[in-house]
């Protein structure tokens, strides 16, 4: 019974709290201010969980992103994925294969083109000829980590080329 006093009580107390800020104009901190970020329009060509996990991590890389300037850009990115053999046993059975995506992507402000980049991205993972989930789940886990990792890289060339007004220094 003590409990269910108890669990009232936090109820209550949690429900005047979200009361409370909410009338007193509290923004949470993990919205941020939408203004103060570069405008960006992403497209991205491409298909399947792959294209689907870069994008969405490419936002969030770029949404952490100052304003440079008052300038609207477009990032147009074309996405290709292939798998291959990796290595081999001596029975000839697969036993790593390897996944290689590619970003070409162009940069524009209001028609000005920046230019047109490539960046590439491979990982490879284990082939369990026995076990076909755990295959699965090592392919996955591969794909995730390549459009995790080619996001934070076209990230980071976009940062770069908008401080620098396109210049891309090597």
């Amino acid at each position: 019974m003590k409990n269910k006093g108890s669990l009232m009580l936090q109820s209550i107390v949690l429900l005047s709290l979200t009361l409370f800020l909410s009338s007193c104009g509290f923004t949470p901190m993990y919205g941020g201010d939408k203004s103060q970020a570069q405008p960006i329009c992403i497209t991205v060509k491409g298909d399947g969980y792959t294209a689907y996990k870069f994008r969405r991590e490419l936002e969030k890389q770029l949404a952490i992103l100052p304003r440079f300037n008052d300038h609207n850009y477009r990032l147009n990115i074309s996405l290709t994925e292939t798998k291959s053999a990796a290595s081999y046993a001596q029975d000839a059975t697969i036993t790593r294969s390897q996944t290689t995506v590619t970003a070409t992507y162009q940069l524009k402000q209001d028609g000005k083109d920046y230019g047109t980049y490539t960046n590439e991205i491979t990982t490879s993972y284990p082939v369990v000829s026995a076990d076909e989930f755990i295959t699965c789940n090592a392919d996955k886990a591969a794909e995730t980590r390549v459009a995790i990792s080619l996001a934070e890289d076209v990230a980071r060339d976009v940062n770069r080329l908008l401080r620098t007004q396109g210049q891309n220094p090597k």
